[in-house]
């Protein structure tokens, strides 16, 4: 069974446009069969501008990944 897969993002700062500058910071899995979701961090960002907020997207595209 397929599981779908989402990013885990930080928005770092605005470039001159005023779009998000985005760190991708791991995956989340979700099982389709029952829901259950699994995270994986692959960086942790650090300092006072870090306020502990993750941002978590739909992989573009429809990814899935065949992991059971």
């Amino acid at each position: 069974m397929k599981n779908r897969v989402y990013d885990v993002l930080y928005k770092r700062t605005e470039d001159k446009k005023g779009r998000g500058v985005w760190l991708k910071c791991g995956v989340m899995l979700q099982k389709v069969s029952d829901g259950k979701m699994s995270l994986k961090l692959d960086a942790v960002p650090v300092g006072k501008e870090f306020d502990g907020w993750f941002t978590i997207s739909e992989r573009k595209g429809g990814n899935y990944d065949n992991r059971a």
